[in-house]
This record gives C-alpha cells, structure tokens and sequence, in this order.
C-alpha cells in the first residue's frame, strides 16, 4: 500500500483502508482492529500536529458582550414618572 502524505481523505475511508489493511497482515479479527486503531490514532495525530497553530481570540466574545448576555436586562421603572 503506498500512502501520499498530503492527500485529503474523507475519515471513513481512512478507517476502512486501515482495517483493510490490517485484515491482510492477521487472521485475527482482533489483532487486526487494534493495528487498525493504532494507525488511525498515529495518523490523525500527525495531521492535527501539522495544523497551524490556533488563533488568539481578537474580538470580544458574545457571551462577554453586554448586549449577548444569557440574562436579559429588566428596565426598572423609574419613581419620578
């Protein structure tokens, strides 16, 4: 099987390729699920560290803002009307 490093791949295919794969070098249905696990996990761990890191937060959050809040606002009536 040969892998091309920067090929996007939708997940499920990966996970079948993978147990295929594995199903190939064991007979043995469980041995070949944890092979299959392991290379899953080795790969998107690889991929996730190849991901820029994320962006610092530069706006205010909605759920800071004022105007966002979960509670709203009761406008108290004022005693001089």
């Amino acid at each position: 099987m040969q892998i091309r490093i920067h090929e996007t791949v939708q997940l499920g295919d990966l996970i079948a390729a993978a147990f295929d794969e594995a199903a190939l070098h064991t007979s043995d249905p469980g041995e070949a699920s944890r092979v299959a696990t392991r290379v899953v996990e080795h790969l998107l761990q690889r991929a996730r560290r190849a991901l820029p890191p994320p962006r610092a937060p530069t706006a205010i959050s909605p759920a800071t803002s004022p105007q966002m809040s979960a509670t709203p606002r009761v406008r108290q009536k004022n005693s001089a009307e």
